[in-house]
C-alpha cells in the first residue's frame, strides 16, 4: 500500500504545481485535474528517457521524479490555501444532497474495493498495457529491433500509445503489483465523478449535481471499467476534462480555460487512437467559435491554443512518424457498413450498460434543439461533441473496425468517452435553459 501512496502523492503533488499556473480555484476539482495532469506528465517524463532519449533504466529516475515530487509538495503547501474550498457545505434544505451524495461515495467505495482485490484479468488489459510495462520491467530498455517479439516493448498491437503503460510501469517501480495496478483506473473514475459533480453544483445547484455524478458512477459498465485495466476510462477522463473547459471557455472567456480544454483534449490521443477525435473536435470547435465570431477570437489566441493541442503529444507524433505508425491496427478497407447502427443502438438503448442514460440524453437533446441551435455558443459546445461520436461512428461505419462492432467487443468501450463527455453538455444545456427563463 505504501507504493499506491508514494504513486498518488507523485502525481497529485506535480499536477497541482503546474496547475497553479492556471491561477483555478483551489478545490476538490482542483485535485481531480491534478491527478490526470500530474500523470499526463511523469507519463511523458518516461516516455522521453525510454522512447526518445532511448536510456535504459537506471536510479535517476527515482531521484529524479523523488526530487520533482519534493519540490512539488513544497510549492503545494506553500501556496495551496487548504480551507473551506474543500469542503462540501449542506444545508437543511438539501439534505436530499447528503443521501444521495453518500450512495455516490459508496459506490466508489465498492469500486475501490473491487480494485484492490482482484488481479488484471481482461486479455486486453494484459496484452495491450500491462505486457508493455512488464516489458520494460524485465529489459530494463525498450526494444528497438524491429524483428523482435517485443519490438517498441509491446507484446501486439505497437502502436498503441504509451500512456496507460508507463503509468502502470512507474507504479510497478515503486512496488505496486496485481490489484493495486487498477486503482490508475480508479483514480480517474474519482475525478471524473468529482468534476461531474463540482460543474453540476455550479451550473444547476447541490442536488442535481450529485445526481448527475449518480448517473454517472452506477453506470454498470463504468462501473466495471473503472478496475479492469482497460485505458477507457482513462480516455473518457482526458476527453471529459477537454470538453468541460471549452464550455467554460465558452462561458467565461477566460484564455486559461481554452489551454487547458487544449492539453487534456492533446493528451487523449497518447491514452488510446481513438483519442484523434478529440483532437479533431478541438480544433473544429475552435474554429467554429472564431466562425461565429462568438467572443474576441484572435488569430494569435487560437495559434497558442494549437500550441497547447500539440506540444504536450508530440514526442508521439514523432515516433509514430519515425517508426511508421498509424493509427489503425486493420488493414485500411474503405467501404459503408450500415449494419453497425443496429449493433451500437442495441449498446446505447437496449443493453444493461448505460441505465437509462442514453435515453434520458436523446429526449433531453430533441425537446432542447431549438434552444441548442439559437444560443451560438451552446451549439459550439455541441458541435464538438458531435465531432467527437461523430468520427467514432464513422470510425467503425467505414473502416474495418466494423468488426468489432458486430460482435459489440470494442464498440461499447468506445463509448464510454462519449458518456463522460455527453454528461457534461447536457448540464451546461440544461443551464443555458435556465438562464433564459431569467431573460
Amino acid at each position: 500500500m505504501l507504493a499506491v501512496i508514494l504513486f498518488f502523492i507523485s502525481l497529485l503533488s506535480v499536477g497541482a504545481w503546474l496547475l497553479n499556473y492556471f491561477k483555478l480555484k483551489q478545490g476538490f476539482r482542483y485535485i481531480a485535474l491534478a491527478y490526470g495532469l500530474g500523470a499526463a506528465v511523469i507519463s511523458l517524463e518516461l516516455f522521453l528517457y525510454f522512447v526518445i532519449f532511448r536510456l535504459s533504466f537506471s536510479f535517476f529516475i527515482y531521484y529524479f521524479i523523488s526530487l520533482q515530487t519534493l519540490a512539488a509538495l513544497w510549492f503545494v503547501f506553500k501556496k495551496i490555501k487548504w480551507s473551506n474550498n474543500f469542503i462540501f457545505t449542506w444545508h437543511k434544505k438539501y439534505s436530499i444532497s447528503l443521501v444521495i451524495g453518500l450512495v455516490v461515495v459508496l459506490f466508489l467505495a465498492l469500486n475501490f474495493i473491487q480494485a484492490i482485490s482482484k488481479p488484471i484479468l481482461a486479455f486486453d488489459g494484459i496484452a495491450f498495457w500491462s505486457m508493455r510495462a512488464q516489458s520494460l520491467i524485465v529489459d530494463k530498455a525498450v526494444n528497438f529491433n524491429s524483428n523482435s517479439y517485443n519490438y517498441l516493448a509491446a507484446f501486439s498491437l505497437k502502436n498503441y500509445p504509451w500512456h496507460y503503460s508507463l503509468l502502470e510501469y512507474w507504479l510497478r517501480l515503486l512496488g505496486g503489483s496485481g490489484g493495486y495496478l487498477n486503482l490508475i483506473s480508479w483514480g480517474y473514475l474519482v475525478g471524473l465523478v468529482i468534476l461531474i459533480v463540482e460543474a453540476g453544483r455550479r451550473w444547476l445547484g447541490e442536488w442535481q449535481g450529485w445526481v448527475f455524478g449518480l448517473f454517472f458512477v452506477s453506470m454498470p459498465f463504468i462501473y466495471y471499467h473503472s478496475y479492469n485495466n482497460y485505458a477507457d476510462i482513462t480516455l473518457a477522463y482526458y476527453s471529459a476534462v477537454g470538453m468541460l473547459f471549452f464550455i467554460e471557455w465558452l462561458m467565461n472567456n477566460n484564455q486559461k480555460l481554452l489551454f487547458i480544454a487544449a492539453l487534456f483534449s492533446g493528451w487523449a490521443m497518447f491514452v488510446k487512437n481513438e483519442g484523434i477525435f478529440c483532437v479533431i473536435a478541438f480544433v473544429g470547435a475552435l474554429f467554429l467559435a472564431k466562425l461565429f465570431k462568438l467572443i474576441d477570437l484572435k488569430w494569435r489566441k487560437i495559434g497558442y491554443g494549437l500550441l497547447f493541442l500539440i506540444f504536450p503529444i508530440a514526442p508521439w507524433l514523432i515516433t509514430k512518424a519515425v517508426y511508421g505508425l498509424g493509427f489503425s491496427n486493420v488493414e485500411g478497407a474503405f467501404a459503408w457498413h450500415p449494419e453497425i447502427f443496429y449493433s451500437l443502438s442495441q449498446s446505447l438503448f437496449v443493453s444493461n450498460n448505460w441505465n437509462t442514460w442514453w435515453v434520458i440524453f436523446a429526449l433531453g437533446s430533441v425537446i432542447m434543439s431549438r434552444m441548442i441551435v439559437r444560443d451560438k455558443s451552446l451549439l459550439t459546445a455541441w458541435l464538438m461533441f458531435i465531432f467527437l461520436s461523430g468520427g467514432i461512428i464513422a470510425m467503425y461505419a467505414f473502416t474495418e473496425h466494423y468488426l468489432w462492432a458486430m460482435d459489440n467487443t470494442a464498440i461499447s468501450r468506445t463509448i464510454i468517452p462519449l458518456a463522460s463527455t455527453s454528461i457534461f453538455i447536457f448540464m451546461a444545456s440544461l443551464h443555458v435553459l435556465d438562464l433564459k427563463k431569467y431573460e
